[in-house]
């Protein structure tokens, strides 16, 4: 199996990460672009993505918390996958915390483009889930199909769907920063990766 990964450490602005400071937490902006959903969780060809908290608050190596989740995302699929089947997983990059599975064009069942937006950050207390805890201060966002299409059966093989948008986190952590402290920051370090057989 060969791993490709794509590294993107530049300026919050020019990397579509941001961060705003508020009285509840920091909401981080992770654009996503061309994100490609091949099959099922853990599929070798899924796009995963991996923000390293540390980068901006160092003391998230110790651990940091997802308090609420928003996006703004246009999903296309392919062939005959549905809009509602594109997941996100968000966990830490360990896989040892439970993590949310959010499928933002959930209820359209039908194939081609759609866009979706939460309308803001939904707390994940009020939609009665716990939050997420991240452990190692890196969180992994893996985008899969709840359904691998085109039979189901092609593990993987097929791409089903693009996304692109964002998504916003909220999280807290011991050390915020004041608003406009992550550009003082200069630098935030996101990874892509593409895992290919």
């Amino acid at each position: 199996m060969n791993t490709t990964k794509i590294s993107l450490v530049a300026t919050a602005l020019f990397a579509g990460i941001s961060s705003t400071a508020l009285a509840t937490g920091t909401i981080i902006e992770i654009d996503i672009i061309d994100g490609e959903a091949w099959g099922d969780a853990g599929s070798a060809n899924n796009d995963v993505i991996l923000f390293d908290l540390t980068t901006m608050y160092p003391s998230a190596a110790a651990g940091a918390t997802i308090t609420g989740v928003g996006w703004d995302v246009t999903v296309a699929t392919n062939g005959g996958s549905w809009q509602s089947e594109l997941t996100f997983a968000i966990t830490d990059s360990l896989g040892d915390s439970l993590g949310v599975f959010l499928s933002p064009g959930a209820g359209s069942s039908t194939p081609g483009t759609g866009t979706f937006s939460s309308g803001g950050i939904i707390k994940l207390v009020d939609a009665a889930l716990p939050d997420i805890e991240i452990t190692d201060g890196i969180i992994a966002i893996e985008m899969y199909e709840a359904f691998d299409d085109p039979s189901g059966t092609d593990n993987g093989a097929t791409l089903d769907s693009i996304t692109n948008g964002t998504l916003f986190l909220q999280i807290e952590t011991t050390d915020l920063p004041a608003p406009g402290g992550l550009a003082l920051l200069g630098l935030a370090a996101c990874s892509r990766r593409r895992r290919r057989r």
